[in-house]
């Protein structure tokens, strides 16, 4: 992600270098995409999160279920565990699938940002080279200035995203640690 980051900064000064009008009009078509990352960690956190707390409350069910095997209780309520396991393991396939499709919007909408600013530059280039203030070769050097940054773009949008979500799961580890048992341990 640090290679990304300075790789994007580097291509940036460059841009300015080839043409400060380009990468003015690429700054204004990609700025919508910088809003949405933060929006999209948040929500992977936020599903992160849950789907953890799903799988433990799953995994505690299940343990209690194993453990009471042995007792005349457990043939009893046989039916009943399968059905809170089965309800917890629906639980967290939904907060799965919901996360997939918000990883799959904000992909298809980051990439569609992204590759639409390349429709745009062509479309803006052209009237820069009509107007004299561009060359064909000044517009093929942003170009492949254009595909690297934009791989190392994605690169670096994906790695947060990931980052977020690990951010999720680990409030959920933070939140047991913090727990303030009420049942007093000391004294006897």
């Amino acid at each position: 992600m640090v290679k990304s980051g300075i790789f994007c900064t580097i291509v940036i000064v460059m841009f300015f270098i080839i043409s400060w009008k380009m990468t003015l009009f690429t700054v204004g078509i990609m700025f919508p995409a910088l809003l949405l990352g933060p929006v999209y960690g948040r929500a992977m956190r936020r599903l992160n999160k849950e789907i953890s707390d799903g799988k433990a409350e799953s995994s505690s069910l299940a343990e209690e279920a194993f453990s009471n095997i042995r007792t005349v209780k457990a043939f009893a309520t046989e039916d009943k565990e399968c059905m809170d396991y089965s309800e917890k393991n629906n639980y967290v396939f939904e907060r799965a699938r919901v996360m997939a499709r918000i990883y799959g919007a904000f992909n298809f909408v980051i990439q569609f940002i992204m590759f639409g600013t390349l429709d745009g530059l062509v479309y803006f280039a052209a009237y820069l080279n009509s107007e004299g203030t561009l060359t064909i070769g000044q517009f093929t050097s942003f170009q492949f200035y254009m595909f690297s940054f934009l791989i190392n773009f994605m690169t670096m949008a994906s790695v947060i995203g990931e980052v977020m979500g690990v951010f999720g799961t680990a409030s959920a580890i933070a939140e047991i640690f913090l727990y303030d048992a009420k049942i007093n341990t000391s004294g006897g």
